[in-house]
């Protein structure tokens, strides 16, 4: 600035400074040219390496078909489960569970 004013920080360089303070210096190194667009670009790297790699992942692939016809029956079963519930409450609500967080717009699992 002109007038011999220092210019403010950005958010992410105050909290970078703040970030570094508490790591020793070993780690610090690691983290000087830190930026969002190179974390970002990491992040999908590590990303793109376990969905090439992850056997959950594989086998969730070839179950999702089976899911996907559970869950086109699962208004009929909530009925069921409701009607008998001393049993079928807690087994359909744990297979209903699973089903939910095993659909890919279950914000818990993906967040990627």
């Amino acid at each position: 600035m002109a007038d011999g004013q220092l210019e403010p920080k950005s958010a992410w360089e105050s909290a970078r400074e703040r970030f570094l303070e508490g790591l020793p210096e070993k780690s610090k190194q690691l983290f000087e040219t830190a930026s969002p667009e190179n974390l970002f670009s990491s992040a999908n790297a590590v990303h793109s390496r376990y969905v090439v790699g992850s056997r959950l992942r594989k086998v969730q692939e070839k179950l999702q078909p089976m899911i996907d016809c559970v869950e086109d029956y699962g208004k009929a079963l909530d009925v069921l489960a409701n009607t008998s519930s001393l049993l079928l409450c807690p087994l359909w609500g744990s297979l209903r569970v699973l089903i939910h967080v095993s659909r890919p717009s279950c914000s818990i699992c993906h967040r990627i």
